[in-house]
């Protein structure tokens, strides 16, 4: 049986890969026991190259390439889609696991057969000099994952977003159809926040399993384009109203208004950095509200006048329109 399927979605990480796979298979699980998913999202740098050297050298990886960049999101579901293994645990590429970890985080999930496990991580720097380490859970007992929420994240569920803290049951997301959708930015968010919701077994380990590094040219590091800048906000908001509107989940009525009260600012704080785009980027971001115009008209209850006053007649080509509307907020 493969107790635990590594899913690692990459993209250009030919500085990093070689120091996340070492990681992986340094650690205290008979390789026969897990697999590695490397799924390759068109890249265009040595990352291929490296994988197939791995590959060739560990008869657990799998290399599978994408013909289109599906972003981090639709690699991971690929990912997800090929897991064997009993537990899935994402992986970003440019971080490490921590060292003789991965037997205690398999054994605490198969243990009390969670739907998820929560962990710690240490933050380094690129260099991988330490940097802090980051505690927010204790040893907990089994819950649902809105106890869980409630109990470590009372008020502030926005700050619930990480996936590479966690360790999921592959049965639980397969059943539940969970997947990430296809954004630029905040994806993952998402991904955690349906999990958590409809999770019944979730618990925390007292322990660090993970090592974030700070890569400044990651996703999350980078100057955000106008495209992800929309997924972030506009996107991020929809797909939050999406889960409010959804009839199968009946959603503690703390985390209801915190989902609402973050799909609000996600919508009304996007004017300060509009007004600093070039016109590429306007054209970009434009060109995003055109694509989008139905998901948009779902949100417009949660933003204040100035911003549906900006977006209330959006549609065709006219973009000289939207920059006349920006020009006039104050």
């Amino acid at each position: 049986m493969i107790k635990l399927s590594f899913i690692l979605p990459c993209y250009n990480v030919e500085r990093y890969i070689a120091d996340c796979l070492d990681s992986i298979y340094a650690q205290d699980l008979p390789e026969d026991e897990y697999e590695v998913i490397c799924v390759n999202d068109c890249s265009t740098d040595g990352t291929r190259e490296l994988i197939v050297h791995f590959a060739e050298q560990h008869s657990n990886l799998t290399l599978i390439d994408h013909q289109e960049n599906l972003t981090a999101g639709g690699a991971r579901n690929t990912g997800i889609k090929a897991a064997k293994g009993e537990y899935i645990w994402f992986v970003d590429p440019d971080d490490m696991i921590k060292s003789e970890m991965v037997s205690e985080v398999y054994e605490a999930a198969h243990e009390a057969q969670l739907d998820i496990l929560m962990f710690n991580f240490d933050a380094v720097y690129e260099n991988r000099a330490f940097m802090t380490s980051v505690k927010h859970f204790k040893d907990s007992e089994v819950m649902t994952g809105q106890d869980f929420v409630v109990t470590f994240f009372p008020g502030r569920f926005s700050k619930l977003c990480i996936v590479w803290r966690c360790s999921f049951r592959t049965d639980f997301l397969k059943k539940s159809l969970l997947s990430f959708p296809q954004m630029r930015k905040a994806e993952d968010v998402i991904f955690v926040w349906k999990a958590m919701l409809s999770s019944l077994r979730v618990k925390s380990l007292d322990e660090i399993a993970y090592v974030y590094r700070i890569n400044p040219y990651s996703v999350g590091g980078a100057k955000l384009s106008a495209v992800a800048f929309f997924s972030e906000r506009i996107l991020y908001a929809c797909e939050i109203v999406k889960m409010l509107e959804t009839s199968e989940l009946i959603i503690n009525e703390t985390i209801r208004m915190d989902m609402e009260k973050t799909a609000r600012w996600c919508v009304n704080s996007n004017l300060p950095t509009l007004k600093k785009m070039s016109e590429t980027e306007l054209g970009d971001y434009y060109y995003e509200i055109v694509k989008h115009g139905g998901e948009i008209k779902k949100i417009k209850p949660y933003m204040g006048r100035k911003n549906r006053f900006l977006y209330s007649t959006i549609g065709g080509r006219r973009f000289w329109l939207f920059k006349v509307k920006l020009l006039k907020q104050k």
